[in-house]
């Protein structure tokens, strides 16, 4: 089973800020938005400067984490075909 996982939309983000702005906690703030507790404290700890969250400096952090990541590359598919038959003959890839 893999799992999927899902950006905090803009939305979520304001809903956030405002949500600390009014003194919520973080779990009546997680439950009102739909997400996990930890999904908003990593958010705010993650995208907070000088101790103080704003939805639309967090989305521009969000995005240029997003930006540096590393890409998945997917393997040729001749490759996925032929490795294991060379691995199972005792060949390394290297």
């Amino acid at each position: 089973m893999t799992t999927h996982y899902r950006q905090l939309t803009q939305g979520q983000r304001y809903q956030i800020e405002a949500g600390l702005s009014a003194a919520e906690s973080q779990a009546s703030i997680a439950k009102r938005v739909g997400v996990h507790p930890s999904t908003i404290s990593r958010e705010v700890r993650r995208n907070s400067t000088q101790n103080i969250y704003k939805a639309v400096s967090a989305a521009h952090e969000s995005d240029a984490r997003r930006a540096g990541a590393r890409k998945f590359c997917k393997p040729a598919t001749w490759l996925s075909h032929h490795l294991p038959v060379w691995l199972k003959h005792g060949m390394s890839p290297e």
